[in-house]
């Protein structure tokens, strides 16, 4: 089971609405991210640059056996995607 869940803060204060709030990447009993049922900003991140990047992946994941995503919130560190489906 492969699931994305997300949840957008909407603030007219800032110049991006709806930019900021939780991402979370289910991956059978595996979790990656953070998904709260309350809104609080100090656990918020950028859900638009996550689907951005998730949306180029789709696209380079046809072509190739593996793509990595950086995380937006901690250096050095990459979410690994394979194409199990493509051979060597």
């Amino acid at each position: 089971m492969f699931s994305i869940n997300y949840k957008v803060f909407f603030d007219d204060v800032s110049e991006l609405k709806g930019e900021d709030g939780y991402f979370q990447i289910q991956v059978d009993d595996e979790t990656y991210g953070l998904y709260l049922q309350d809104d609080l900003d100090s656990f918020s991140v950028s859900v638009y640059w996550w689907f951005v990047y998730f949306l180029q992946s789709i696209k380079l994941i046809k072509n190739e056996r593996l793509v990595y995503i950086s995380d937006i919130e901690t250096p050095r560190v990459w979410i690994e995607l394979k194409n199990l489906m493509m051979k060597k």
